[in-house]
């Protein structure tokens, strides 16, 4: 547990990088430009609900290829570098390596989530004066948290199984692009109207895109769409750990460039 806490502390270090504030300023200024154009805070005040686009807009656009960048090289950087070579020597088993990059994910899902709505949390106090309204960012708290999280898994996974952060790079972009809300509803719909699927079907897969789980755990969702989102995070969270867990685990590591 000692060598998984100093690995820990290292890739936290590691992953507080610029790469890391720069996606969350860019996410930052796109949803406060959103704001400002859509007069969302003055619809929040009006209704008392904070819905979706009124804190996550940005996500919906750039989101997923944001959380797939920010760990798509989690494995890969270090094996391209040699230093996972220095660690793996030094006695630490890649279990311990990956449960270390798996707590480094969650830990950096959490702490981007947090500083990215206490930001808008101010925006909407500044805007209204009601902080009351503006404490309402914070429901999304968790499943922005969960969004990230569900991704940084699946970011990790590709590090491991391309060996090369140039090709997870372009495969997170790629399957990020696929799994963004507008462009995946649409794919659903069309295999709808070629396969004839029934609107529950539509509904369940609509949530195979993380982004759309996400709004089913906003808080203000039906219980059932609750129970499906967690229901599915769960299964992302079981096959991208256990896959990466298992690869990993059973790979070489004499060539580095593969």
């Amino acid at each position: 547990m000692s060598e998984v806490l100093i690995l820990l502390k290292r890739d936290l270090k590691n992953s507080m990088n610029k790469r890391f504030y720069i996606m969350l300023v860019f996410l930052l200024l796109f949803q406060v430009w959103f704001i400002l154009g859509s007069d969302s805070a003055g619809q929040v005040r009006s209704t008392g609900v904070m819905h979706y686009m009124a804190v996550v807009f940005s996500f919906n656009f750039f989101g997923s290829i944001v959380a797939l960048a920010l760990n798509h090289d989690g494995i890969s950087v270090e094996r391209e570098t040699k230093i996972l070579d220095l660690i793996l020597t030094s006695g630490v088993s890649k279990k311990k390596v990956y449960i270390s990059k798996i707590l480094t994910s969650l830990l950096i899902s959490g702490i981007f989530a947090l500083l990215y709505l206490l930001v808008l949390l101010m925006v909407y106090f500044v805007m209204s004066g009601d902080i009351g309204m503006s404490m309402l960012t914070l429901r999304y708290v968790f499943p922005l948290m969960a969004f990230l999280f569900v991704f940084g898994l699946m970011g990790l996974l590709f590090s491991v199984i391309f060996r090369s952060s140039r090709t997870s790079l372009i495969t997170s972009i790629i399957i990020g692009g696929l799994l963004m809300p507008r462009l995946f509803v649409m794919i659903v719909d069309s295999l709808s109207s070629i396969g004839g699927f029934s609107e529950k079907t539509v509904e369940i897969l609509y949530m195979i895109s993380p982004a759309l789980m996400m709004n089913a755990l906003n808080g203000y969702s039906e219980m059932v769409d609750v129970l499906r989102a967690l229901l599915l995070m769960m299964i992302y969270l079981a096959v991208t750990i256990l896959s990466g867990v298992n690869i990993f685990a059973r790979q070489d590591e004499l060539n580095y460039g593969e």
